[in-house]
């Protein structure tokens, strides 16, 4: 299989894997994106926040260890004690023996300074420096002879003339590129005994202060740097040299007042450093810690490597419950799509999806096919049921409640509407109007050889009026042609629904001759032969000229018998006479002047009969010739449409019999009597032959000749195609 096949297939799986990542795992990334964005952010505020912490926590021991300095030079300047003395003595008397005994007092105030290398003092306007140790000039302690540079000298000088309550700085840095060694000077000027000035200093050797400082601090690799106002190094907690502390760049941060507590990169030597400041307003000196970008850079770098692992993790568990999810998801669709390949083989669609909609589709089809099927079988037999009623035989209590027909109504009446067709769709939507609008149960059928439409209505009360009214006022709302509507007796028994039946044909018979009886209903004596004369006149339109002969001697005979006055009978002999001329007339075999008045100068029952014999056998003959040319081409018609449409797949009885305006009903007994067979086992039968042609003469698919013969499903096809031919369809082309 390749991977396009293999896509396809599974193309729900990948949708749904596609739908869970685009509604997990790109949110979470943006998710994961921020928070890393903002944790580096946090990461990068706070170095920079401990860098400037550990900056001002130098300032502020650094400021710490001036303060005790300059107290101590201040006691120094008051003292009173011996140590004092000595050193006031020196002051008067320049002598060798004071210089050792101011010594031993600069000895004795030392003790208490564990940071203080060496203490010492100058004499204002004097070349002499006094230290614990010993006596020195200026130029040998300072190394500032004439060789030395200039800016060295001046600055010793400034250093030593400082003045009063102000505190210097001076290192001593020696030759090299290493400020190993190197010592820091504190001067503080001071007043003995209020009039002497002299320049009391205290040597801090570089290693003690790192070693006092740093020894609490875990920020080793920070270089951390004193200058002075003019932009001179006079202390670092690191001996080696670096070039940006050479530069001019540099300097002017140094030394620009504007750049407190600001934070800068520069480079130097293809090394970039990130430099952060702080000015101490109290003793003018600006602090400066300067840390190497590689090595910031190497704590992000460990960040991102602690965030890399974090995301593969979660990666890796996302991954995890993604395929969890799917396979859980999955797993139905897989058995519905095995399910359906194991029932109805590979139906030519590869995606699961797309196998699952076509199974559905040809699912619907068949329930749809079903129900239509069933829905013609109830009209056919609520047809059948209906007709038997009407002509005396009664229904099955358990068939009528299977087809929903409801006769517990306690009175029954018939409506016959003439000249009117109406199909299935048309019939149920007029009973559902009267329905609605009369409260009342109504069944509608037709009788296949009369042009004429018939309604049981079971009532409520022996009000007709309504349902009657409702039913007129319906046909002329909906149709032009003219009609006549005849309605029968109540009735209060199901047996006597035919007799309803017989009263509505002859009362719609004799609308046309009295037309002020239309709405009346035209109720008969029971010693009246309506139902026979019905007969007679339905033999007649049926072209069966026995039936209708014999009836006719029969009613004749009645009326001799029966009726009493000749007037009465001549009355019948009239009446019987109207309705066979309205009969003809209806069925477009009008008579002409003389027929007429041949037949209605009979007087007696004889020569009445001899003329209605006469009259009866033409028309029937008529009859029976029409019938037969008029059923000729309405089989014609049919079978050439059926012909033209049956690989149509929505072809059914409902839409042949709406199509030629005759009931589902109607449409079988007629097909029946033409080809000898039902309705879809002709089009079964015609479909089957086109497909074997197909077969044979062309490379189409199964599937394809399944959809060109109006079958949905090729799985039906191949098994009626078996039962027809004995073989499957792809065998049958093999042969």
């Amino acid at each position: 299989m390749s991977v396009r096949d293999f896509f396809i297939k599974h193309n729900y799986l990948f949708r749904f894997v596609s739908t869970l990542l685009l509604a997990l795992y790109i949110p979470g990334l943006i998710f994961g994106f921020a928070v890393i964005q903002r944790s580096y952010n946090e990461m990068i505020r706070r170095n920079e926040d401990y860098y400037n912490k550990t900056t001002a926590s130098f300032v502020t021991y650094f400021d710490e260890q001036l303060n005790v300095l300059r107290n101590h030079a201040l006691n120094i300047s008051i003292d009173s004690t011996k140590a004092n003395n000595e050193i006031m003595k020196v002051i008067e008397n320049f002598h060798p023996y004071y210089y050792y005994t101011t010594s031993n007092a600069l000895a004795d105030y030392k003790i208490g300074l564990p940071n203080i290398d060496d203490i010492g003092i100058h004499f204002i306007d004097t070349d002499y420096i006094l230290t614990s140790r010993y006596k020195y000039n200026v130029s040998d302690y300072f190394l500032i002879g004439e060789d030395a540079p200039v800016e060295r000298t001046r600055q010793v000088m400034d250093f030593l003339n400082a003045d009063i309550g102000k505190i210097v700085m001076l290192s001593t840095f020696p030759d090299g590129e290493e400020y190993e060694n190197t010592t820091l000077f504190i001067g503080i000027p001071i007043l003995l005994n209020t009039h002497h000035k002299a320049l009391v200093f205290y040597m801090m050797k570089y290693d003690s202060i790192n070693t006092s400082f740093f020894s609490t601090q875990s920020s080793y690799q920070l270089r951390l740097c004193i200058f002075n106002n003019d932009g001179n190094l006079i202390y670092t907690n690191k001996p080696s040299k670096i070039g940006l502390l050479e530069s001019k760049e540099f300097k002017d941060f140094v030394t620009n007042s504007n750049s407190n507590a600001s934070i800068s990169k520069y480079s130097s030597n293809d090394t970039t450093y990130t430099v952060f400041k702080t000015c101490d307003e109290n003793f003018g000196k600006v602090f400066i810690s300067i840390i190497p970008q590689d090595q910031v850079e190497e704590s992000y770098r460990q960040f991102f490597n602690i965030m890399r692992n974090n995301a593969i993790l979660i990666a890796l568990g996302f991954i995890l419950m993604l395929a969890v999810t799917a396979y859980i998801n999955y797993k139905p669709i897989m058995k519905l799509v095995s399910s359906i390949i194991k029932k109805h083989g590979n139906i030519g669609i590869d995606s699961e999806i797309g196998m699952i909609t076509r199974a559905f589709d040809q699912m619907s089809k068949a329930y749809n096919q079903m129900e239509e099927h069933v829905s013609e079988q109830r009209i056919m037999l609520m047809d059948y049921f209906l007709g038997n009623l009407l002509y005396g035989i009664p229904i099955p209590q358990a068939d009528a409640e299977h087809l929903d027909i409801n006769l517990h109504g306690g009175s029954f009446c018939v409506l016959t509407v003439s000249d009117i067709k109406m199909n299935t769709q048309e019939r149920e939507q007029l009973a559902g109007h009267i329905m609605l609008k009369c409260n009342i149960q109504v069944y509608i059928t037709d009788i296949l050889y009369r042009n004429h439409m018939v309604l049981i209505c079971v009532l409520k009360d022996d009000d007709l009026s309504k349902p009657v009214r409702e039913l007129k006022q319906y046909l002329r709302s909906k149709y032009s042609l003219p009609y006549q509507v005849g309605a029968g007796h109540i009735v209060h028994q199901l047996d006597d629904i035919r007799k309803s039946y017989m009263n509505a044909l002859h009362a719609m018979e004799s609308i046309s001759i009295n037309p002020d009886a239309a709405d009346s209903g035209l109720s008969f004596d029971e010693g009246y032969p309506s139902e026979d004369i019905m007969l007679f006149l339905q033999y007649v339109q049926m072209g069966e000229s026995d039936n209708a002969l014999r009836t006719l001697d029969s009613i004749l005979q009645y009326i001799a018998n029966e009726i009493d006055t000749v007037l009465l009978q001549r009355y019948m002999y009239y009446d019987i006479l109207i309705a066979y001329t309205k009969c003809l007339k209806q069925m477009k075999y009008p008579l002409d002047r003389k027929e007429k008045t041949d037949l209605l100068s009979n007087s007696n029952a004889k020569e009445l009969y001899e003329a209605l014999s006469a009259s009866v056998k033409l028309v029937c003959e008529s009859v029976a010739h029409n019938t037969g040319s008029m059923g000729d081409s309405l089989q014609k018609d049919i079978l050439n449409y059926i012909n033209e449409n049956f690989t149509d797949p929505d072809i059914c009885r409902t839409q042949v019999a709406d199509k030629f305006g005759i009931s589902i009903y109607s449409l079988s007994r007629l097909f029946k009597d033409i080809v000898g067979i039902g309705f879809k086992e002709y089009i079964s039968a015609k479909r089957m032959e086109l497909s074997r042609q197909l077969l044979l003469t062309s490379d189409k698919s199964i599937v394809k000749i399944t959809a060109d013969i109006g079958f949905d499903d090729p799985n039906y096809f191949s098994k009626l195609f078996k039962a027809n031919y004995g073989v499957t369809p792809s065998k049958f082309r093999g042969q």
